[in-house]
């Protein structure tokens, strides 16, 4: 029999259960068949969930010692947007392995442990999980959890794998929004300052995975930083904002820019990243402007010239 044992692997070597499986599997079948499911997106976009990439835990595997006829071939296989395709291209790349090793005549049997991919499988080959006594507790998350946990794991080879997946990932677009908020007569707009710094710019920030849009994060922004509640917002456009903290980096900033308009009389309180706000006239007194948020700004005024015309209509 083949024994395709499918699963994620995506720890940095394999777990006690990892390898009672591959014995329990090893024992009922003449050859093993190892399957390493892996999400594209994550391939160059690494997450604490998904930390490593699928040719480093090929790698892993082959580097484990396993039991029994391993395959010299690992099925890498991606994720799919539903589990009947998912499980239609397994069966395929499957039927290409027997087809490569002469093993069409041999039954197959997909193995797998707790909470694998079994109740996801609607392909045409049995599936059996594997009621691994004694380490039902053991898991991929336990065992990442258990290595950030361990204080001693900074080492050279730490630091050199470190170095290697920041090189090899994916450059980062960071979203985030920024509010132009205009005084309701359209005379004056809404600017905060930093700690420390002498220029001027629209209260804002980055999105959190939390929000539920880029409006909510604007109106999330603008209450933590000036306690304004910003009424009906105007999506003015995006903009790839030249931070100096990214200089040099291939990361970039792309901001959401809202318009919203207040009240001159509501009161500003400056807080989260602001150290002050306050309130200019648009025509005569705009301060300094840190360089990477004037478009913002000029466009946030654009924005109120428009409004005034549009009133005078």
């Amino acid at each position: 029999m083949l024994g395709v044992v499918v699963g994620r692997f995506q720890v940095p070597e394999l777990h006690e259960a990892h390898k009672a499986l591959f014995e329990f599997v090893s024992k009922h079948s003449s050859y093993i068949l190892p399957v390493i499911g892996f999400n594209k997106f994550r391939e160059y976009r690494p997450s604490a969930r998904e930390p490593l990439s699928a040719t480093s835990r090929m790698y892993i595997l082959q580097k484990s010692n396993l039991p029994g006829t391993i395959l010299s071939k690992v099925i890498l296989m991606p994720d799919c947007s539903s589990d009947q395709e998912w499980s239609n291209e397994l069966d395929l790349a499957i039927e290409a392995v027997q087809g490569e090793f002469g093993l069409q005549e041999e039954p197959v049997m997909l193995f797998g442990g707790r909470d694998s991919f079994i109740t996801h499988y609607f392909g045409k080959f049995p599936t059996f999980e594997v009621k691994l006594k004694g380490l039902e507790e053991v898991s991929g998350t336990d065992t990442r959890l258990k290595l950030i946990s361990d204080s001693n794991f900074y080492n050279l080879d730490f630091v050199k794998g470190y170095i290697y997946a920041q090189s090899v990932r994916k450059p980062l677009v960071y979203p985030c929004v920024d509010i132009g908020v205009v005084s309701n007569g359209l005379e004056c707009i809404l600017l905060g300052r930093k700690q420390g710094e002498a220029l001027w710019r629209l209260p804002g920030g980055f999105v959190d995975s939390t929000d539920s849009s880029y409006e909510q994060a604007a109106r999330r922004e603008l209450m933590e930083e000036t306690g304004i509640e910003a009424g009906a917002l105007i999506n003015i456009g995006s903009f790839n904002i030249k931070d100096w903290r990214l200089k040099g980096d291939e990361d970039s900033i792309i901001s959401a820019l809202f318009y919203t308009q207040s009240n001159l009389g509501q009161r500003s309180v400056a807080a989260d990243d602001l150290a002050e706000t306050a309130w200019f006239n648009i025509g005569s007194d705009v301060p300094n402007i840190v360089p990477c948020h004037v478009p913002l700004v000029e466009a946030a005024i654009r924005e109120a010239n428009r409004q005034r015309d549009l009133a005078n209509e």
